[in-house]
Order: C-alpha cells, then structure tokens, then sequence
C-alpha cells in the first residue's frame, strides 16, 4: 500500500480501518490491454475496457486474467467468432460456458428453474448447465454443437462485471488453455501458450497463486437434486465431510491420472483440492507438484501416509518416488481405482 492507504489502514477511527483489498490508482492493480504482437492500448481504464468490447463487436478473441486465471472471450452472438475460437483452440465438440449480464438476461434465453437461480446468483457463482428456452441471436449451434443445453454463468470479478455492463450482449467465456493444458495464470505463461489462440490480451498485475477453472453444477430433471461436475472455483478446497470420523492420521492422497483431484487430511478436517486436469500433460503435473507442495507449505503439515492408484502407468507414481525416499517413515497405501468408486458411494 502506498502512504495514505496505509495511514488509513492502520487508523481505527478510519471506515478503511483493516480492510485488506484497500488500494487507490496508485497503488492498487494495474491493467494493460496489448495484441498479440504486444502492442499496448494507451488510455484510461474506461477507455481500454471500451475498446476490448469494440474488440469483442469485431468477433475478436480476448484473453482475460481474471481472478483465477485466464479465459478466453468472444461474442456469443457471432458463429464467426465461436467457430474461430473453437479451431483456434482445438475443441471441436466441448461445449463453450457462456457469460451473461444478468439473471433477467439469462431467462431470455434459457430456462431457469428456482434451485438453478439460487446456485447461478450464489457467491460461489457456478457454471450452471440449463436447457435452452429460445436462440434468438445465440449461436447456439457452434456453442453447444447437437446439443439443446448451455453451461450459463454471470460475473463472479470486478473485471467480467465491467465488460458484461459494457458489452451488454452474452459472450463465450472458456477457460484460457488448450484442451487437456492447465489454465494459465500469468502473463509469461498465457503469452508463450496462447498466441496462436488470442487477438488481444487484457493483463493485470496481481498475483494469482493458485489458478482455479469455473465450478460445473447441473441439476436432475425431475427431483432437482444438485449434480456437481465440476469442483473448483467457489467449491474447492472448502469441503463439509462433517460426518466422517475425525481422523489423526496426517494423509495426502494422490487421485487418478485423469481429472485429478488431490485430498490430504492435515488435521480433523479433509480438505479436496480443486479439478488439476490430466496428469499425462506436462503443465498440468508441474501444477499437480506445485498444489501439493503449496498444501504442504500452507497447511503446515507432513504426510504420514499417501494413498494412491496402484496403476503402473500412471504419473503420480512419480511423486510417491519422491516423498518416500525423502522419508523411510511414510507410509504408503494403493487403492484400485474402481474400488476407490465402489467406496465413496458405499462406504
């Protein structure tokens, strides 16, 4: 913080008195706005915001740091542009999130039952997949390819709340990867991975130390039972398994090699760790290295045993390597993975 953030900051008589994302324009986060070559859009914040949605009318494609990590953007009304985007970045039937202004906006095009309002306006502010009500000018078919459902969501940062406000219209916004890749969290890594995906960048200056995609939620048809898809953003680490035994035991277990998830238990409470992605792909196991090394770190703990998926091939095996020859004392146990389901439906 600068001089008079910080004299606030410490003043209790100050309404700013302890509030720890206190910042002014001279201290706070910065943002710059560049193409893909690297050239910078003068002006004021207002200013570069306007011209990423004139960006955005023209069927561009922006990378955006957001909170947790880079997505990618374009307008959702465009078949040119989603098209694009989807060659761009080698997805050629997953379908795109796309990110509306508002709930009013939303029932515009989809339907949006009680329990899926609640889930969408929530502070986790969740993917939510909703059946389709009517296309109007949604490109719906390069979005959703074959089928009749799309994954809404609304603003869940300070920048996505000025681009929608701004831009008005529904766009695609996509985690900022390539498929099977880990999202990317800093301008070196969404520079080197995604120039051939982005016309434009938007970047800003704060660290993200942990990059998290969007939580997946949908809800069953008839009796509106909540289905999570995917746990990250919002859902993850935080976990209630309140009616599981307190356990002593200090464990890190490892998850499978696709989808992975890790879990460690550093104390009474279990914490599972966000969706990491493929361990095959090598930025995803440096991610997979890095979150387990940073739960270790912030957890304050040491593994007295690790569990993992006794399959040959997979990359975990590599890390269990690793702890145990550090340490003789831990403990290892292998779990097959269809006993691992077998478990956690009937156990």
């Amino acid at each position: 913080m600068c001089k008079t953030c910080l004299e606030e900051y410490n003043n209790p008589k100050d309404i700013r008195f302890h509030s720890q994302t206190n910042s002014c324009p001279e201290c706070g986060v910065r943002i710059s706005f560049t193409d893909n070559k690297g050239i910078i859009t003068k002006g004021t914040n207002k200013e570069i915001f306007e011209a990423l949605c004139e960006k955005l009318t023209a069927g561009k494609i922006i990378a955006v740091k957001n909170i947790s990590g880079y997505l990618l953007l374009c307008d959702a009304t465009n078949p040119k542009a989603v098209l694009e985007l989807r060659n761009r970045k080698k997805r050629l039937t997953k379908p795109f999130a796309v990110l509306f202004k508002d709930i009013k906006q939303i029932e515009n095009y989809l339907y949006c039952q009680k329990a899926e309002k609640k889930a969408i306006t929530s502070c986790q502010a969740p993917i939510v997949i909703l059946p389709l009500k009517k296309k109007a000018d949604l490109a719906i078919t390069e979005i959703s390819p074959a089928i009749e459902t799309v994954g809404a969501m609304l603003p869940n940062s300070g920048i996505l709340h000025l681009i929608s406000n701004l831009f008005q219209k529904p766009f695609v916004a996509t985690s900022g990867n390539f498929n099977g890749a880990a999202i990317c969290m800093n301008q070196n890594e969404a520079l080197k991975s995604l120039n051939s995906v982005a016309d434009f960048y938007l970047h800003h200056d704060l660290e993200i130390q942990h990059s998290q995609d969007d939580s997946i939620l949908k809800f069953s048809k008839k009796h509106k039972q909540k289905v999570i898809l995917r746990r990250a953003r919002g859902l993850a680490p935080n976990l209630n398994l309140s009616f599981l035994a307190p356990r002593s035991e200090k464990l890190l277990c490892l998850g499978s090699d696709l989808k992975n998830t890790i879990t460690i238990t550093p104390n009474e409470q279990t914490y599972i760790s966000e969706y990491i992605g493929d361990l095959a792909n090598y930025d995803t196991y440096n991610r997979f290295e890095k979150k387990i090394n940073s739960y270790l770190t912030f957890f304050n703990f040491s593994p007295q045993k690790i569990i993992y998926d006794p399959h040959p091939s997979y990359q975990s095996a590599n890390k269990i390597s690793a702890f145990t020859f550090e340490n003789k004392t831990i403990e290892t146990l292998t779990i097959q993975h269809h006993e691992a389901h077998f478990a956690c439906y009937f156990g």
